[in-house]
């Protein structure tokens, strides 16, 4: 018995929405009524709307937060140059090691060293500004080191982070707009086939409108068509098919005509379209598909005749 199950994924979960929502409206041109109250063509288009939008949104989120990351980063590189040619300047008068003088320089306790962390690097700007401020004296204009240019990148710094959380914040909360339509959309499509449940027969086509599955379907998938065959030269075969209803994808099979009892399967799990390699050559072949799901095979397609060259 084949059941009809919600998708995790969101492409996945839209494609099944608007799959049925096309159904219902087909349903609607052939003027028949099969009974839909509550999950209407209407209110499941409505429900996809709101997560292409909040997906839409999202992703533009996304993309400005990597932009805000870009600054800061940007921003922090350049404040992390000024304290290096900074520290180097200020140790020619306070020399290299750490005492009171540097804790107020450099905002350092036990080191004169650079700090490893952004937040840090931030708070030693500022001391950088402020002693310079306080010490005009050790300010050199032509090497880029004074108070003016030591608060500009702390501004510019500060500045970027700022920006960069309240992009985060942005971010998160169209995510969880994003979840919550997606739930929305998803608890439609659960409502749908609960109504179809009441009103249909198991075994009723008019599941296969919406691209269902009809209960009274087995649970493999069902016959293929068969495939589009191109011999490509050197022993390859282009196929292109298509997967069958429930199908995740596909397994070939080829026989030699008088040789092969049987069909034999050709290692691989394969879409369309697919090449294989290291068929036989200048020989007739019957070449065939079957779609594959977690439940097994489905029946194979009507044989192809190719010869592989």
């Amino acid at each position: 018995m084949a059941a009809n199950p919600i998708p995790n994924g969101i492409s996945e979960l839209l494609t099944m929405a608007d799959d049925a929502a096309d159904g219902l409206h087909e349903l609607q041109v052939q003027l028949r009524d099969i009974g839909i109250k509550q999950n209407t063509e209407a209110a499941i288009r409505t429900d996809i709307d709101r997560v292409v939008t909040a997906r839409r949104q999202y992703r533009d989120a996304q993309g400005q937060q990597d932009d805000r990351q870009d600054d800061q980063n940007t921003a922090d590189r350049a404040g992390r140059r000024f304290l290096v040619a900074y520290r180097k300047r200020i140790s020619g008068f306070l020399g290299d090691n750490p005492n009171a003088e540097w804790e107020i320089a450099l905002d350092t306790t036990g080191s004169t060293r650079v700090a490893t962390t952004i937040d840090k690097r931030q708070d030693q700007l500022q001391a950088a500004t402020n002693y310079l401020t306080e010490h005009p004296d050790y300010a050199d204009a032509a090497l880029g080191i004074t108070a003016t240019i030591a608060g500009n990148a702390l501004q510019v710094l500060s500045t970027a982070r700022i920006a960069l959380r309240t992009a985060e914040t942005v971010t998160e909360d169209k995510q969880k707009e994003l979840e919550t339509a997606v739930k929305l959309l998803a608890k439609r499509m659960r409502g749908l086939l609960g109504e179809l449940e009441q009103l249909l027969p198991p075994d009723d086509a008019t599941w296969h409108l919406l691209e269902l599955n009809a209960p009274a379907d087995p649970d493999t998938p069902e016959v293929s068509e068969k495939p589009t065959l191109h011999p490509l030269g050197d022993g390859a075969l282009e196929m292109i098919f298509t997967l069958p209803r429930r199908a995740k994808y596909a397994h070939l099979w080829v026989q030699q005509s008088g040789v092969d009892a049987e069909p034999r399967r050709i290692e691989g799990q394969f879409q369309s379209p697919a090449v294989v390699r290291g068929l036989p050559l200048n020989v007739p072949l019957l070449v065939f598909i079957s779609g594959v799901n977690e439940s097994g095979s489905g029946p194979r397609s009507a044989a192809a005749n190719v010869t592989v060259t």
